[in-house]
């Protein structure tokens, strides 16, 4: 896995990519207040509680494998004219749906199961 902690300093960094990694921990990405874009694809990242600290993002793209609680999302800067992208299978039980349709009703174009 990519520790991300040493990120958590680079308050200028707009742009984030984590791809094909075993990256569970992304909390160190919390506070980063000009992080814009963020891709997290074929990661164990299951916890998205760091997004609601990032008041610039504007795009969301992440499989939703192993993610539950997508509720985080309604506290990112996530807004009218941003998008969220979301593959893979929904899990069982999880507020992905909801949490989605709250997003569109907020005007953020949604790509999603």
């Amino acid at each position: 896995p990519i520790d991300l902690a040493p990120l958590s300093g680079l308050s200028d960094l707009e742009q984030l990519m984590i791809l094909m990694s075993k990256t569970s921990d992304i909390s160190p990405l919390a506070g980063l207040e000009n992080l814009r874009h963020l891709e997290l694809h074929l990661t164990w990242v299951s916890d998205v509680s760091a997004v609601a600290g990032l008041p610039a993002l504007n795009f969301l793209s992440l499989s939703a494998d192993h993610v539950y609680d997508f509720s985080p999302l309604l506290e990112s800067g996530l807004a009218p004219a941003n998008s969220i992208k979301i593959v893979g299978e929904w899990q069982e039980g999880t507020n992905g749906p909801d949490v989605v349709k709250a997003l569109k009703k907020r005007g953020v174009t949604c790509y999603c199961p």
